[in-house]
């Protein structure tokens, strides 16, 4: 998912709060494939993730200097930002698709104008 920039299945994986520092078998994370193929914005959704995750399992060894639960819901905080961008990264993909397929359905039809007006033409000499 993430070295395609699939932000929709990325958010589903952290919905199900999939393992964000997870290993594929040559060692890279889904931050890293998000990175190296240029997919910044679901990167900083990985990243804020991964943070907001290690903030919360964080929470044990610190409370005793933070007020009880204040670690846990800046991690809370955190992990639904990271959804929220990942839904807009699924929102941008969605209205990119749409733009593509209107400039797809004009293209055709101006094609298909196009070959009448020579059809009328020829039909005429």
């Amino acid at each position: 998912a993430a070295a395609l920039g699939h932000g929709e299945v990325a958010r589903v994986l952290l919905d199900a709060l999939a393992d964000v520092s997870a290993k594929c078998s040559d060692g890279r994370t889904a931050l890293g494939f998000a990175e190296k193929y240029g997919h910044k914005r679901l990167a900083r959704v990985l990243r804020d993730a991964g943070t907001a995750r290690a903030a919360v399992r964080a929470a044990p060894a610190q409370a005793g200097s933070q007020v009880p639960g204040q670690a846990e819901a800046e991690g809370e905080r955190r992990v639904e930002e990271a959804r929220r961008e990942a839904a807009a990264i699924k929102d941008a993909a969605e209205g990119e698709s749409e733009r593509i397929r209107k400039e797809e359905r004009r293209q055709a039809a101006e094609d298909r104008e196009q070959k009448e007006k020579a059809n009328v033409e020829w039909a005429e000499t």
